[in-house]
C-alpha cells in the first residue's frame, strides 16, 4: 500500500514512462519479472484500475496469463500520453504474449460500459479480438450509442507478408456527437457570427486488405444535411 507514486517524478529517471499525475492504492506482486503474480487496486489520474493475474514484463516481451482488469474512468491521455481525452468504464481480459520481435499470440475480450472518447458519449462497446500465425482476427468489434453504431468483423495481417481482410461498418441518425473530434482533427474554430454545431446523417463503409503496415483502403462515405457553422451540404457521396 502507498500513499502517493508521482509519475511526473519518476519521468526523470525513466524518461518513456508516458502516464502522467500519480497512484495511490495497493500492489501486491509475487514470483520474478518472467512470471508476476499481480494483486493491485490503483486509483489517480489515469483512473480506477483493478488487475489480477499474472504478468510477464521482460521487455522487448510482455504477456499476461488470463489478466482480469476492472476498471473505471480510464483517460488514456493520462494512461499513455496520447489518444485525447477519454473516460472508460469496463472489463478486459487478456491472455497470450507481444514482443517487438515476433508478431502477438493471444487473445482480448473487453466489455465496456458507458464511457467517453473526446466529445462522443457511448452505451456499450465490446471487442473480441485474436492474433495468431502472423494474423489478427476481430471476431467482433461493436461500439453503441442511441444515434449510432460502429462495428466490424474479419482479420488483417500483423506486418507483411501475413495479410488479411477487414471490414468496418458506422452509421449515424445525427453527427453531433462527433462536433468536437472533428474540430480538434481538422483545427476549425467554432464560427463567432453563426456557430452550428456539426449535425446530419451519415453512413461510412470502410475494407481494409493486406497488413497494418501495409494496407490497401476501399471507403464509401454517404451523408445528407450536414451543417456546420455557416457551411450546408444537401447530399454528399464520396468513394476512397
Amino acid at each position: 500500500t502507498f500513499d502517493r507514486l508521482s509519475f511526473d517524478a519518476l519521468r526523470s529517471g525513466y524518461p518513456s514512462l508516458t502516464p502522467h499525475g500519480g497512484l495511490t492504492g495497493r500492489i501486491v506482486t509475487r514470483g520474478s519479472l518472467e512470471s508476476l503474480w499481480l494483486d493491485a487496486d490503483v486509483t489517480g489520474d489515469l483512473g480506477t484500475i483493478r488487475a489480477l493475474g499474472t504478468i510477464t514484463a521482460m521487455d522487448p516481451r510482455w504477456a499476461a496469463d488470463s489478466l482480469d482488469l476492472t476498471f473505471s474512468r480510464v483517460d488514456l491521455d493520462a494512461l499513455l500520453g496520447k489518444g485525447g481525452s477519454t473516460a472508460l468504464n469496463g472489463r478486459m481480459r487478456l491472455h497470450g504474449a507481444i514482443d517487438s520481435l515476433v508478431p502477438p499470440d493471444g487473445s482480448v475480450v473487453m466489455d465496456l460500459d458507458r464511457s467517453r472518447v473526446g466529445g462522443l458519449t457511448f452505451d456499450q462497446a465490446t471487442l473480441r479480438l485474436g492474433a495468431a500465425a502472423g494474423t489478427l482476427q476481430v471476431d467482433s468489434a461493436e461500439v453503441r450509442w442511441p444515434e449510432g453504431q460502429i462495428s466490424g468483423r474479419g482479420a488483417i495481417g500483423w506486418a507483411v507478408p501475413d495479410s488479411g481482410s477487414l471490414h468496418l461498418e458506422a452509421w449515424a441518425a445525427s453527427l453531433q456527437p462527433f462536433d468536437s473530434l472533428l474540430r480538434a482533427a481538422t483545427g476549425i474554430v467554432r464560427d463567432t457570427l453563426a456557430p452550428r454545431t456539426l449535425d446530419g446523417l451519415a453512413r461510412l463503409a470502410i475494407d481494409l486488405h493486406g497488413s497494418l503496415d501495409r494496407a490497401a483502403v476501399v471507403a464509401r462515405l454517404d451523408a445528407e444535411d450536414v451543417v456546420l457553422d455557416q457551411w450546408r451540404v444537401g447530399v454528399l457521396g464520396a468513394d476512397v
